[in-house]
């Protein structure tokens, strides 16, 4: 990632949480990710909500916690992982605890969490300067 920029709607006071936001990524090679989350718009399926990827190859589509995939790429696959893990935190105590007792570095790294933060935080930086103006 080479450049984060947010954008969100004017605020009708500085203390009033964020509900919409627009985040723009810029990677090495010239690529470009956009993220689009509002807490305004309903979910569609009480709850349950749709993502996407997009990219030269194929499509993504997917339940945002996991539920169901849908890829279409030279094969159209449907998959689904199932509901036993949900929220992801079974796959990551395994991870931690075969990171300990084979001692080798997690997949969830503090370097990767400080990394995924400055993107957030640019976003939001950039965020609050466009409502500004």
């Amino acid at each position: 990632v080479e450049r984060v920029r947010g954008w969100s709607p004017q605020r009708s006071a500085p203390d009033e949480p964020e509900r919409s936001t627009l985040v723009h990524v810029e990677y090495a090679g010239g690529a470009v990710g956009i993220l689009a989350h509002s807490w305004e718009v309903p979910a569609p399926f009480g709850g349950l909500c749709l993502s996407g990827i997009q990219g030269t190859e194929g499509t993504v589509h997917f339940e945002s916690n996991g539920l169901g995939v849908l890829i279409r790429a030279r094969r159209t696959r449907l998959r689904f992982p199932g509901m036993r893990d949900i929220v992801g935190f079974r796959a990551m105590w395994r991870d931690f605890v075969s990171s300990l007792s084979l001692r080798h570095e997690a997949q969830m790294t503090l370097a990767l969490a400080r990394q995924d933060l400055a993107m957030i935080e640019s976003a939001t930086r950039t965020s609050i300067a466009a409502s500004a103006r």
